[in-house]
């Protein structure tokens, strides 16, 4: 990771996750390398789009770096300007649903940074497919769970009366979104940005994945949000 060779992301955002007791006690080494190969074999079946789709989409992207790096920079300056206002207005924590949100910033920035980058193109687009692997894995996942919340929505809505709470968010939030800038998690403008993006950055090919996105939005972000338009923060705020 200090020398910019380590390029495993995936990997080591699921490592991390690893509980504590796994990693204390008798036998930790084994039993952390256990979890290891078991994390290596969920992670090489569950990439969202083929390598030769990632490998291509890397090739056109760096094509014309400068707009597409602009790009990934904007979405990734909205998608923080809406978690950090969710964090100081809300909950540090997003909802369950809603996590892989928090690790897109990220992402976007390294793609960002990759396509500025003065490296040969060879190595800009090595990196590149590592960061468009996770984006891609990262926007599956967020589909995944939206779909799961849903269902889960749905059928507490079905066994209950009509007038019961909505889930999704905390009780807070919808006390205090119309107030602040905390309502822009839910708000068009995130979402159709965060879809479009997605299409924009990893290509035609993730069309079905992104396809989903929006019927989700549609299924249980929009019906969540508040009514009437979030306050935008200033510059200092975000």
């Amino acid at each position: 990771m200090w020398n910019g060779t380590f390029r495993d992301w995936d990997l080591a955002v699921e490592v991390a996750k690893i509980p504590n007791d796994v990693w204390e006690g008798e036998n930790a080494v084994a039993k952390v390398a256990e979890a290891i190969r078991e994390i290596k074999a969920d992670l090489n079946t569950k990439d969202a789009l083929p390598p030769e789709v990632i490998e291509s989409q890397a090739v056109a992207l760096i094509e014309n770096a400068t707009t597409n790096a602009i790009a990934a920079s904007g979405l990734q300056q909205l998608i923080t300007m809406a978690t950090n206002a969710y964090s100081r207005e809300i909950s540090n924590a997003l909802p369950e649903a809603l996590e892989p949100l928090s690790v897109l910033p990220a992402i976007l920035e390294r793609i960002a940074l990759i396509l500025n980058s003065n490296a040969p193109k060879s190595q800009r687009e090595t990196e590149l497919q590592d960061a468009l692997r996770l984006a891609a894995n990262t926007v599956s996942n967020l589909n995944q769970r939206l779909v799961r919340a849903q269902q889960e929505i749905s059928a507490l809505k079905d066994a209950a009366d009509a007038g019961s709470p909505r889930r999704l968010f905390a009780d807070a939030f919808y006390k205090k979104a119309g107030e602040g800038a905390a309502g822009l998690i839910t708000s068009k403008v995130l979402w159709a940005s965060i879809i479009t993006g997605s299409s924009f950055l990893l290509g035609g090919s993730a069309d079905a994945l992104v396809e989903q996105l929006g019927q989700c939005y549609k299924g249980i972000i929009a019906p969540e949000a508040p009514d009437g338009l979030p306050r935008l923060p200033n510059v200092t705020e975000a």
